[in-house]
């Protein structure tokens, strides 16, 4: 069971039958749980069990590198230029 005053990746855990805590256990999530910006989108990890076994499902963030087509390129250098244009704007009032 996953309790909110245990730090992130614990579990405590209870004998079935008696509902008595029996101690806590710490997953090994490898780098998974090092980042603060992983903690937020994985504060309610699902756990699934299957006999022996407890899997955890987590996310992580993945950067992809791909190709941008040419016309949105353009497109967003022109949205740049037009931002940087109201931020001068905004700068020669004050």
């Amino acid at each position: 069971m996953r309790k909110s005053d245990l730090p992130l990746g614990t579990l405590a855990i209870y004998d079935p039958e008696t509902l008595t805590y029996e101690g806590w256990v710490k997953l090994l999530c490898g780098d998974i749980l090092s980042k603060p910006s992983s903690w937020g989108f994985n504060k309610f990890f699902p756990l699934m069990t299957h006999e022996n076994f407890i899997y955890v499902i987590m996310m992580t963030i993945t950067e992809v590198n791909r190709e941008v087509k040419q016309g949105k390129q353009e497109e967003f250098n022109k949205l740049v230029q037009k931002q940087k244009k109201k931020e001068e704007q905004v700068n020669a009032r004050n």
